[in-house]
């Protein structure tokens, strides 16, 4: 999996934050036309994966103030809930300062977050700060 692109992709990120496009397999489980009412009514009834679809739909209108809370919210909730793209997403977001304060310490906290769940990219930037890595299984970490 890869890192989604924040809020507003078109933004530099902090040097060290590097994104691509959300894999499509991520969703593998899911119709290719869901509404957008069914996805915020599991959002709603705390599904992690519809939470980040609809914190990634609100992501997607530029220059909407309201939609880009609306989206951090929703990247908070997915995250919480144990998404791994969520949590790299709030990765770099504060890391960068994308729509929050630049807080390293929680940008460290959600890159340690996905990379128990062996997000591939979380584990990279660990990697790139000097952090020991390892897979989920082998710290004894249970998958979410």
């Amino acid at each position: 999996r890869a890192c989604p692109a924040r809020i507003h992709p078109t933004r530099a990120l902090h040097p060290m934050m590097v994104h691509a496009a959300p894999s499509p397999s991520r969703f593998a489980g899911h119709a290719p036309r869901v509404s957008i009412d069914s996805i915020r009514a599991a959002a709603a009834a705390g599904d992690a994966d519809a939470q980040y679809r609809l914190a990634l739909s609100y992501a997607a209108v530029d220059g909407d103030e309201d939609a880009a809370r609306q989206a951090l919210e929703w990247f908070h909730k997915a995250a919480e809930g144990g998404n791994a793209d969520a949590q790299c997403h709030l990765m770099m977001a504060y890391a960068a300062g994308d729509g929050v304060p630049v807080d390293m310490a929680q940008a460290m906290r959600w890159c340690q977050a996905a990379a128990e769940q062996d997000h591939p990219h979380a584990q990279q930037m660990l990697v790139r700060m000097g952090v020991s890595v390892g897979s989920g299984a082998e710290r004894g970490s249970r998958r979410m």
